[in-house]
């Protein structure tokens, strides 16, 4: 009753009469306003803030795939360690990601995905790159505006590029903390809209030599070491 009672929903035109763009900028705003309502009102459980985010976004919470799938995520994948850093950024959406795996020339055949996170021991990172038109992340939810980082999935390969090790999940900013420009060797950008879902804010998502920390590879599962053993 306190989500649909609230004084924005008088403040648009029914989403019908509205353009994309007008579209993402309501849900935007209510989106951020329903994490600011769920905090006052003191709502703490997962699934009733859940609930609470979408009837309070006319059922499109911009940040839905964060809430779910990538705070999940983290608290499953990710080690201790990892928790403790990243968990508080993503839970107050100082971080916000989504999950990026869908490839343009292989959808989600995730055996065949191209991206690639070779591990460079002298400066304890991986280098990520989509290496060809086809490794293209495609379609992500949320990518082509909103997020600043994404899980990405990667083809791991330690010590070097000859020795690949199969799939991994990596956490990798995209956008700036502060401008939300992409950052140096990401492009990113939309997809355009589809039907049904206005506010899918799908994108795509290309990235040269974009450098992370070993750390930012989510190591409950599988470690890479400083000493690049797996």
């Amino acid at each position: 009753r306190l989500a649909i009672a609230h004084p924005i929903h008088s403040t648009h035109l029914p989403f019908e009469y509205l353009t994309a763009d007008e579209h993402y900028s309501i849900c935007i705003r209510k989106s951020l306003l329903a994490i600011q309502e769920a905090d006052r009102l003191n709502i703490t459980n997962q699934k009733h803030r859940a609930w609470f985010f979408d009837i309070f976004a006319n059922y499109y919470f911009a940040f839905y795939i964060h809430t779910s799938m990538c705070l999940y995520a983290l608290e499953n994948i990710a080690s201790e360690e990892q928790k403790q850093k990243f968990l508080p950024l993503a839970q107050s959406f100082h971080i916000i990601a989504t999950y990026a795996q869908t490839e343009l020339g292989h959808g989600t055949d995730i055996r065949r995905l191209e991206t690639e996170a070779v591990f460079d021991r002298t400066t304890d990172s991986f280098i990520i790159n989509t290496p060809k038109l086809t490794s293209t992340k495609f379609w992500p939810g949320s990518l082509g505006r909103t997020v600043n980082h994404v899980l990405l999935m990667a083809q791991l390969y330690t010590p070097d590029r000859d020795h690949p090790c199969g799939l991994q999940m990596f956490l990798v900013q995209i956008r700036d903390f502060k401008t939300h420009e992409p950052l140096p060797g990401v492009e990113v950008g939309e997809i355009s809209t589809r039907f049904a879902h206005i506010l899918g804010d799908n994108g795509y998502l290309r990235l040269n030599n974009v450098r992370i920390p070993r750390t930012q590879m989510l190591m409950r599962l599988a470690q890479v070491s400083v000493n690049f053993s797996l």
